[in-house]
């Protein structure tokens, strides 16, 4: 079996959606904040991985993604370090899934952008040299 970028994306996603599912039936009780940032780096890392793809239409929202995501998790999450106690994970849940909305906001931001200032941008053919992965 072949896997190729768009599937693989598609199979992460569908992971994400499992997640999402099975956190809403969690208790508000307990921050599940490791599982919270655990889904937040998944969904940066791909979003790094669909910007790397040059052929992507979605490929500048994806960067969009990508960059506020980094910064993000650097400046407003602090990479998940510091926790100390119950109120600090509380924080870090809280702020987890502001971020998770972000980043949705960011990546339609950023194609908003791109497809005002370039109407007519289309991606760039892929090489028929390049074997497919």
């Amino acid at each position: 079996m072949k896997w190729t970028l768009s599937t693989l994306l598609m199979a992460v996603a569908t992971c994400a959606a499992v997640f999402a599912v099975y956190r809403m039936a969690w208790e508000s009780a307990r921050t599940n904040h490791f599982v919270l940032l655990g889904a937040y780096l998944l969904v940066t890392c791909v979003a790094i991985v669909a910007a790397a793809s040059p052929q992507s239409r979605w490929r500048s929202g994806f960067i969009g993604a990508a960059l506020f995501g980094v910064a993000y998790l650097a400046c407003v999450l602090k990479g998940g370090f510091g926790l100390e106690t119950i109120y600090d994970a509380q924080a870090l849940a809280k702020y987890t899934r502001l971020g998770l909305a972000l980043l949705g906001v960011a990546f339609l931001a950023t194609q908003l952008c791109t497809m005002l200032v370039r109407p007519d941008f289309k991606p760039r053919p892929a090489d028929e040299s390049t074997p497919e992965v």
